[in-house]
C-alpha cells in the first residue's frame, strides 16, 4: 500500500507543476545565436499549459537587466496557448552586437517572460562587442543599448496644407461677400450676388489649379504660389463688392 502521505502531497505537487507552466517558457532565440539584419528569424517557446496566456505580445528589446528598452514590436495577439513559435524579420539595428533579447508579456501575467541576449550581426555578418562588459548591479553580463536605423521616405503635410488654406479662403470670401449683401439694396443684393457667383467660379478654378498642381513633383512650392493668388484674388474681390454697393447707394 501507498503511504497516506503521498496522496496527501500529490494535489500539491500537481497545483505546483501548473503554476509553473502558467507562462509561456521561451527557448529561442538563446545565447549562441546570431541573426543577420533583413533575415528570417524564429522564436520558440514552451506553450502555456495553463491556458491564461492567449494574447502574447513579442517585443525585440535591449538595454541592461534594470532599465530594459523596447526597439520594435514583432507581434502581437499571439495565442500562446496552441502557438509555440513565431517567425519574424530581423529589423536593421545599431549597433550590431550581442545586447538584444525578446521580451513576452501577456495580461494574464503581470510579469513578462525574457530570452537571454543574442547577437543582430549586420546583413554582411559584421559584429561589434558589446558597448558594456558589466550590468549595473555589478553582474558579469556585457550589455548595450540598440536602436533602430532610421530611414526611408517622410511624408509631410505640405499637400492637406495646400488643401486647408485653400478651403479657408473660399469660406472667407463667401462670408464677406454675403455679409456686404445682407446691409445693401436690393439692387445691390442683385449686383452682388453676381460677383459671388463669379468669385465661386474664379476660386473653385484657383482650388482645381492647386490641387493638379499637389500631384507634381514640385507640389510644395507649387501650393504656397497658388495659396497666395487664391488671398490676392479673395482681396481684389472683396474690394470690388465694397467699390459695387458703395455705388449701388448712392
Amino acid at each position: 500500500m501507498f503511504p497516506k502521505s503521498l496522496f496527501t502531497a500529490m494535489p500539491l505537487l500537481a497545483a505546483f507543476t501548473t503554476l509553473v507552466r502558467a507562462d509561456v517558457i521561451p527557448s529561442s532565440p538563446d545565447g549562441s545565436t546570431v541573426v543577420k539584419v533583413g533575415a528570417t528569424a524564429e522564436a520558440m517557446w514552451a506553450k502555456d499549459m495553463n491556458g491564461t496566456w492567449t494574447d502574447v505580445t513579442v517585443k525585440l528589446m535591449t538595454g541592461d537587466n534594470f532599465n530594459m528598452v523596447e526597439v520594435t514590436t514583432l507581434a502581437e495577439n499571439v495565442d500562446g496557448t496552441t502557438t509555440d513559435s513565431l517567425s519574424w524579420m530581423v529589423p536593421e539595428v545599431t549597433p550590431n552586437s550581442k545586447i538584444y533579447f525578446l521580451q513576452f508579456s501577456s495580461n494574464a501575467s503581470i510579469t513578462p517572460e525574457w530570452t537571454t541576449r543574442f547577437t543582430i550581426a549586420a546583413a554582411d555578418g559584421t559584429i561589434t562587442d558589446p558597448t558594456n562588459s558589466t550590468q549595473p548591479g555589478g553582474a558579469s553580463i556585457p550589455w548595450g543599448t540598440g536602436y533602430l536605423v532610421s530611414g526611408g521616405n517622410i511624408t509631410t503635410g505640405s499637400t492637406a496644407a495646400s488643401s486647408n488654406s485653400t478651403s479657408a479662403v473660399t469660406s472667407s470670401s463667401s462670408t464677406m461677400i454675403m455679409s456686404t449683401s445682407s446691409s445693401a439694396s436690393p439692387t445691390t443684393s442683385a449686383a452682388v450676388a453676381a460677383v459671388s457667383e463669379s468669385a465661386s467660379s474664379m476660386t473653385t478654378s484657383i482650388s482645381r489649379s492647386v490641387s493638379s498642381s499637389n500631384s507634381a513633383a514640385a507640389a510644395s512650392a507649387t501650393a504656397a504660389k497658388s495659396g497666395a493668388t487664391s488671398v490676392q484674388v479673395a482681396g481684389g474681390l472683396v474690394a470690388l463688392v465694397g467699390f459695387v454697393a458703395g455705388f449701388m447707394v448712392l
